[in-house]
């Protein structure tokens, strides 16, 4: 379950279009509790002609968005990112980023079933998508990869998750 929790706050994004019409889609993919609950689908949009060893670049435009499935209170995506944070990243990087990493936490909603986040980068800007509305963009160098790393780094939220997101890289 709480193996399903963390794929559900990674789910933590969607948005229905690209908001850079030059992206291309990277990949998608489903993610599952337990192999058989679908608790959100993902697709990520990069800069054309990324290789797959430069999305977490600052220098790649990206956008992960995330329908859900399921609903999964906000509480327990929180839960979910930090916990793969923590098994990412030393306490060093942790504190680098905890401002910013609250300030997006604090702006996550309990999520229904259809609902989307996103997650958009570009450059040195993250900004927060609930339901295709902006509600927050953090301008802090390096956030934008240490947060999308959740899903897109080493020892993400899921393996599977992330290969498939960057299947057609």
């Amino acid at each position: 379950m709480k193996r399903v929790i963390a794929l559900a706050s990674v789910a933590l994004l969607a948005l229905t279009s690209p908001v850079y019409a030059n992206l291309s889609e990277a990949g998608s993919a489903t993610a599952r509790y337990a192999g058989l609950i679908k608790v959100y689908d993902a697709t990520l949009r990069v800069t054309p002609g990324t290789a797959r060893d430069r999305v977490l670049d600052p220098q790649t435009e990206k956008e992960l968005e995330i329908r859900y499935r399921v609903d999964i209170d906000a509480s327990d995506l929180i839960k979910a990112a930090s916990k793969t944070l923590e098994r990412q990243h030393s306490e060093a990087e942790l504190a680098r980023f905890s401002a910013e990493t609250e300030q997006l936490h604090a702006q996550y909603r309990n999520v229904k079933e259809g609902d989307r986040f996103a997650l958009q980068a570009k450059g040195d800007a993250l900004t927060l998508l609930f339901n295709g509305e902006a509600q927050v963009t953090i301008t802090t160098p390096g956030f934008a990869d240490f947060y999308l790393g959740i899903w897109l780094g080493s020892d993400p939220l899921s393996d599977s998750v992330r290969d498939q997101l960057l299947s057609r890289l």
